[in-house]
């Protein structure tokens, strides 16, 4: 009788696994997942932008910027406007719905901040949609 090539390998339809191998599996793939995450997260760097070199060529960009903090105001919904001043200045825009801890009246004028966020425009002017403060970072 011949004896087929494949009779080394195992039949996967034969592999069988119970519900304790399936949870230790699971388990395994999401804390693997979790780190390839964090390791993302770490090694992913956001690069510093000058006030004064923000184009828009950024438009779109998610950036880093720090500067003086100038002209803030606060709606009656909660959301903050200000400017942020190096050499020149670009108006900034902190949505209450985007959670963020910093409270308004941490944000004060005259005061040195860093911020993430993305670059738009906003009736052909330049503006940063905040989405995170930082300490000051220029890193």
């Amino acid at each position: 009788m011949m004896t087929s090539p494949y009779t080394n390998f195992v039949n996967l339809r034969e592999i069988i696994l119970d519900e304790r191998s399936i949870k230790k599996i699971c388990i395994f793939l999401s804390f693997l997942g979790l780190a390839i995450i964090y390791i993302m997260e770490i090694t992913t760097s956001i690069p510093y932008t000058e006030i004064s070199a923000i184009t828009k060529d950024n438009l779109g960009e998610h950036i880093r910027a720090c500067g003086v903090v100038n002209k803030k105001y606060v709606t009656d919904k909660g959301h903050i406007f200000f400017e942020l001043k190096d050499n020149t200045s670009i108006k900034i825009a902190i949505f209450k719905n985007n959670n963020n801890p910093t409270p308004p009246e941490n944000i004060e004028n005259n005061k040195n901040l860093c911020l993430e966020g993305t670059v738009k425009l906003y009736k052909g002017d330049m503006e940063i949609i905040a989405d995170r403060l930082l300490t000051d970072s220029r890193e």
